[in-house]
């Protein structure tokens, strides 16, 4: 059916001026997509009988995933049912025509950084310099410093405009010499990757894949898909990039080590900067102390009111939805294992906290004695069997100090008391 047609049935139905309603979208949705080169007659009626089939438990509950904005991190959306988007027919549609993309991988080391991966962002008012990240919250944070820094909301490249070429600031004056900070946020990795997996292989609640599927360097979910078959395919893309040995050659994927060499290893060294924040937990507390530390909050007025512009106090935090659906995209301990071996030098260098999904599948691990071949090699169970005896040395370390500790005061105690013994005796005496 053509377009002229969707729209005379409309305006017979409900007139132009009218909105629609989510069964008569689901119906001009059918209506629109048919194939006119079929060869098929695609009525009102059909259609009607197509979306009751759906509305009647034929199809199954469809998910998209939704990016997240300032107040709310990104996750799984369900979009399809009755009072859904009419999108939850996107089944139907083809993926768009576009370039092939190299998924190889070639492990090469870099002599220079492109300019795009040198992730800077300046602050000259306090000589604050950030090395933003991909799924670190680096919208929110470009933005936040541009407007910081003066810029036009309306910018089109925020990751740009407070960059030291934009702000005609040398790099190589930019240094701790000259009284600059420095400081980077990090993001639990296991949540990192699937988000990366959720905004670029899988398509938000428009049914787009973000970038037409450039970044995500795997298998793309062109549509809509239950549950299960996103789950799937982010196991079969944890397991791909294991065989390859390193995530996908794109910032998005990249471990937050690389993005801090890309920044400048000399001057955003984890041992050398001024300041590490982590945006797993309480994002509004975690910038606020970052810009108190760092002198922001003096040299810029308005910083209270524009960090909580971009990460409210009342809001979820950053990566909130995701983290709601971590057990299920990681339900498997060998999903779990893979992806947190692709990014064991931020655990190991970042000294970042396993979470709790990694903990689980340990527990369940050696539950199990380690009967999973394909889960834990020999170098992993000696990893393990390293950490509980680390942990059990910290333990016995723990309650030798508060023997001494004890040991030590009891003496004093007991030197205390003896006058207050002789006195009560005295007093007893003269009774």
């Amino acid at each position: 059916m053509t377009a002229a047609a969707v729209a005379i049935w409309i305006s017979q139905t409900i007139g132009f001026a009218s909105a629609l309603s989510g069964r008569q979208q689901g119906i001009a949705e059918i209506l629109a997509s048919a194939d006119p080169s079929a060869g098929v007659p695609h009525t009102v009626e059909a259609a009607e009988g197509e979306l009751k089939a759906h509305e009647g438990g034929v199809s199954r509950s469809l998910f998209a995933w939704s990016a997240g904005d300032e107040e709310a991190g990104g996750g799984p959306e369900q979009v399809s049912g009755v009072e859904g988007l009419a999108r939850s027919f996107a089944l139907d549609r083809k993926k768009p025509k576009r370039k092939a993309v190299n998924t190889t991988v070639v492990k090469k080391k870099r002599k220079h950084w492109p300019a795009h991966l040198q992730a800077r962002l300046l602050l000259p008012e306090a000589k604050v310099a950030f090395c933003y990240m991909p799924k670190v919250a680096s919208a929110q944070m470009s933005s936040m410093f541009g407007e910081l820094n003066g810029i036009d909301e309306d910018y089109n490249d925020p990751w740009e405009a407070s960059g030291p070429k934009a702000l005609n600031i040398s790099w190589a004056n930019v240094t701790k010499a000259n009284g600059w900070k420095f400081a980077f946020f990090t993001r639990d990795p296991l949540a990192r990757y699937l988000s990366a997996f959720g905004s670029k292989c899988l398509p938000n609640s428009d049914g787009i894949v973000e970038g037409n599927g450039k970044d995500c360097l795997g298998k793309i979910t062109w549509h809509f898909a239950p549950m299960e078959q996103l789950v799937q395919t982010f196991e079969e893309r944890a397991r791909n990039d294991t065989k390859k040995g390193r995530p996908a050659n794109n910032s998005h994927w990249f471990s937050q080590s690389t993005c801090l060499r890309a920044c400048g290893i000399d001057r955003f060294h984890p041992k050398a900067v001024d300041f590490i924040g982590n945006l797993d937990n309480d994002a509004h507390a975690e910038v606020t102390r970052m810009f108190d530390t760092l002198g922001v909050s003096a040299a810029y007025p308005q910083a209270k009111e524009v960090v909580e512009k971009y990460f409210p106090s009342e809001g979820a935090g950053h990566s909130s939805r995701s983290h709601n659906k971590q057990d299920t995209f990681y339900r498997n301990r060998t999903t779990v294992w893979l992806v947190s071996k692709l990014y064991q030098e931020d655990y190991e260098r970042l000294h970042l906290k396993r979470p709790a999904v990694w903990n689980e599948a340990v527990e369940t691990s050696r539950q199990e004695r380690f009967h999973d071949d394909e889960l834990l090699t020999p170098e992993d169970i000696a990893s393990i069997a390293a950490l509980e005896a680390e942990r059990n040395a910290n333990k016995e370390a723990d309650n030798q100090r508060r023997s001494a500790a004890h040991g030590a005061r009891a003496p004093g105690l007991v030197a205390a008391l003896l006058p207050l013994m002789a006195l009560a005796a005295a007093r007893a005496a003269a009774c």
